[in-house]
This record gives C-alpha cells, sequence and structure tokens, in this order.
C-alpha cells in the first residue's frame, strides 16, 4: 500500500500488522487500543517520523524501516524494536518503553541517536557506526555492539552493563 501524506491506523482489538510493504510519505502513527495487543510493522517505508503506541505490560512493538527511522513520541507497554534499515535511527519525541529497547542500524557506518528515552528494561544497540543512548532512568545496557563510539548516560540512577558491550 502507498500512502502519499501522514498515515494514523488503530487496531481496536487484536494486533497491527503490516503484510506487504506500506510506503508513507508522511508521518505513520500505529496504536492497538487492546490491551497487550501487538504491533508489527516490519516492511515499513516511512519518511517522516513513526510512532507506537501500545498497552499493557505484553503490548511490544517492532517496526523497521527500509530508511533512516526517525522514532515519534511513543508509548509502548512491552518491549519496543527499532530498526532503519538504511540510514540513521533517531527520536524526535520521548519513547516510553515498559519492557525492554532494542535499536539496530543495518547500513554501514549509519548511526543511532536515542536521547529522548524513557526504559525501564534494558536497552540494547547494534550499529557499525556511534551509538547515543540517554535514558531518563536507570540504563542497563543489554549485549550490544557498536563499530564506532558509545556514548551512554542515565539521567536518575545506575548505569549498568548487564551483558557484553563490543564497541569500537
Amino acid at each position: 500500500s502507498t500512502v502519499g501524506g501522514n498515515l494514523n491506523a488503530t487496531a481496536t482489538t487484536g494486533n497491527l500488522t503490516d503484510n506487504n510493504v506500506l510506503t508513507v510519505g508522511g508521518t505513520a502513527s500505529f496504536t492497538t487500543a487492546n490491551a497487550n495487543d501487538n504491533i508489527v510493522v516490519n516492511q515499513l517505508a516511512a519518511t517522516g517520523a513513526v510512532d507506537v503506541h501500545t498497552n499493557g505490560a505484553t503490548g511490544d512493538a517492532t517496526v523497521v524501516n527500509a530508511a533512516a527511522l526517525v522514532l515519534g513520541t511513543s508509548a509502548v507497554g512491552g518491549n519496543l524494536n527499532a530498526t532503519a534499515t538504511t540510514g540513521n535511527l533517531t527520536d524526535s519525541g520521548v519513547a516510553t518503553v515498559g519492557g525492554t529497547a532494542s535499536f539496530t542500524t543495518a547500513n554501514a557506518d549509519d548511526d543511532i541517536l536515542v536521547d529522548q528515552l524513557a526504559a525501564t528494561g534494558l536497552v540494547d544497540v547494534q550499529t557499525t557506526g556511534d551509538a547515543t543512548v540517554v535514558n531518563t532512568i536507570a540504563l542497563g545496557l543489554d549485549t550490544s555492539t557498536v563499530g564506532g563510539n558509545l556514548n551512554a548516560t542515565a539521567t536518575t540512577g545506575n548505569l549498568t552493563d548487564n551483558n557484553v558491550l563490543t564497541v569500537g
């Protein structure tokens, strides 16, 4: 499917998924209204910011964008997995995550910059470029691989590594 402008998609009951390539010329917003339903948009090609909203402790969200991924203000009750297949992965608003958060750039030397994160679970980053993670609470880093520099900040609370961090 192709949407020339902005897309707002809501599943009132059940999961929200894409079955084919979804091209969006503007911003894309995905919401599951029912508790513990998931969002899986892993064939997305959005040029604008993408935000996701789930309810419940197991309401997970997976976003894979074919270009750079700008994560807009989001609230995920469960785990968040975000991937930019070509281009950088950044945030333009606070991403609140009740579970774990995983950020990946698939293209060589692309960077991750998520400096408005509020994740209660472990956070991992996978990139051949640089990665910057700023969490508004304690930051627990999970197994991560960063080809360049890693900058990690917990604005309140401890900063810990829970598994192997491979940097540069």
